[in-house]
């Protein structure tokens, strides 16, 4: 089969209007708004396609045919990323449209690989030597390492520059345990401020628009979002062309 690949060159004004946070979590998909409009979209169907190709994928290496074992692999594992790929475009395209007139803030997570693959020297009782060992279990670091956080920014990245502004990287460090409004701790497997309920991840949002922006911005803004409320929505029922233009949306 033959190609061709026609390069092409776009002008763009990378201006830098309000401001808009975008929170990736590994099943959801937060968005704040420097007006107080938030949106949160359930990812979890894209941990579910991981998982489910993960176990196939494993059932296949255990195949002694090594021909069968190969074809099939290509087979699904191509699978698994067309069907990731298809639902994080759809939901990138929505999240350009809604995010469009507006600096899109993202976190960096550029080194989340590396943390969750890090490895400390131990001494193994077994072999009765010091070795390399993984601070995380071996379930924990496939989903994560499966988790497509990159592809995702990568996707919405080029799409929201495209429409002509800006998109910038922050560091997210602790933004999620400190609550915007009282002050309150937020422990790492509590989903909302324990004193006033606000939810993690607009609370992570809304601490990185304080940030950003400077001081004194996110308390009023946190009394907007609670006041609007927080739309919701699965990333499979995200369709750009009939949710273009539109602001309201059933909760998840």
């Amino acid at each position: 089969m033959n190609w061709v690949i026609v390069p092409f060159k776009q002008e763009i004004d990378l201006t830098r209007p309000d401001e808009c946070i975008v929170d990736v979590n590994e099943c959801s998909v937060t968005v704040v708004d420097s007006s107080g409009n938030c949106w949160k979209i359930d990812t979890s169907k894209l941990r579910a396609i991981h998982e489910a190709y993960s176990r196939k994928l494993r059932r296949i290496q255990r195949i002694g045919d090594s021909k069968i074992k190969k074809v099939l692999y290509a087979k699904y594992s191509g699978r698994r990323k067309r069907r990731v790929h298809d639902l994080l475009h759809k939901l990138t395209k929505w999240l350009s449209e809604i995010t469009k007139g507006k600096t899109l803030v993202m976190e960096d997570l550029r080194n989340i690989r590396k943390a969750i693959n890090y490895k400390v020297k131990k001494f193994n009782k077994f072999s009765k030597r010091i070795q390399p060992v993984s601070l995380r279990n071996k379930n924990l670091k496939r989903r994560l390492n499966t988790w497509s956080f990159r592809k995702l920014q990568f996707l919405l990245d080029y799409k929201h520059k495209l429409n002509g502004f800006d998109v910038v990287y922050f560091n997210p460090h602790k933004t999620s345990s400190i609550c915007s409004r009282c002050g309150g701790k937020i422990a790492p497997m509590e989903k909302t401020c324990p004193k006033c309920g606000l939810d993690r991840d607009i609370n992570a949002c809304l601490n990185m628009l304080k940030m950003w922006r400077g001081s004194g911005s996110a308390e009023s803004l946190s009394v907007s979002v609670m006041k609007l409320g927080c739309q919701g929505l699965y990333a499979d029922e995200v369709n750009p062309a009939e949710l273009r233009g539109k602001s309201n949306f059933s909760t998840a």
